[in-house]
């Protein structure tokens, strides 16, 4: 009987150390979630749309982890008419946002009646831990960016050139986003472009729509991005790190070593 009861304590015992020690286990860092910083929709009537009415979003969303991805974000827009009823809801698959990052995205939908407000919110994402420090993760330079108006289709035509930074070829999605004086975001649009070589660019155009067909857009940010839903294709373009910016034999004589003269 005492055996028994020894063995009984011994069990519970092991058992309550071993709980003992879960419970002292350092937590994960806790992630915080995303958060869409700016959006804007536009809705016009297309005669070629099923319904008559295409709505066209844009929106920022920031990534505030320095050193994880955010993997298969989400971004949900609603359409609602003047009585508050859903005429739409779409999910749009976005592509990974990188630790500390923003990811500029566009999107449109055919509509059977016009809406009266149009709302877009998140679906927080999975977090990936990044094996790069963050200062691997450079910009896309954009450069000769112009933008017209197309007045008879009430959008904006944008074009430019986008440089690929890194050692490894890149295929990016490009996206336009449309401010007024304030600075306030007013609408936007995406494009993709195929793969760029290390250290070369590519010519961009996008078509984006404003939300209010009076606004007066008076600058164009254009951010560019990979595209997929990892973190493999941020993993694999920062894995050979940038490009060197400076590529040729230095023709100048080395300075002497005076400490050792």
């Amino acid at each position: 009987m005492i055996a028994g009861g020894l063995a009984v304590a011994g069990v519970v015992a092991g058992v309550a150390v071993s709980c003992a020690r879960q419970q002292s286990r350092p937590k994960g860092p806790e992630m915080k979630p995303l958060a869409v910083s700016e959006q804007a929709a536009a809705v016009a009537q297309d005669t070629e749309a099923e319904g008559g009415y295409v709505v066209q979003w844009a929106g920022v969303l920031a990534n505030p982890n320095r050193w994880h991805y955010g993997e298969h974000p989400v971004a949900l827009v609603t359409a609602y008419d003047a009585a508050g009823n859903v005429l739409t809801r779409v999910e749009q698959q976005l592509d990974v946002i990188p630790p500390n990052g923003r990811l500029a995205f566009a999107g449109q939908a055919e509509l059977p009646r016009q809406p009266q407000r149009v709302v877009v919110r998140q679906k927080d994402a999975t977090w990936q831990r990044a094996t790069r420090v963050p200062s691997a993760f450079a910009p896309f330079t954009v450069s000769d960016v112009l933008t017209e108006k197309d007045a008879k289709q009430g959008t904006y035509r944008v074009v430019g050139r986008v440089a690929n930074p890194y050692s490894r070829q890149a295929g990016l999605v490009v996206t336009a986003l449309l401010r007024d004086a304030s600075g306030r975001l007013v609408g936007g649009g995406s494009g993709y472009v195929k793969p760029i070589k290390p250290g070369e660019d590519r010519a961009f155009y996008v078509s984006a729509r404003p939300s209010d067909p009076a606004a007066k857009v008076t600058k164009t940010e254009v951010v560019a991005g990979t595209w997929g839903g990892t973190r493999a294709t941020w993993e694999n373009l920062t894995l050979n790190g940038l490009r060197p910016v400076h590529t040729t034999k230095p023709t100048s004589k080395p300075l002497l070593d005076r400490g050792r003269g």
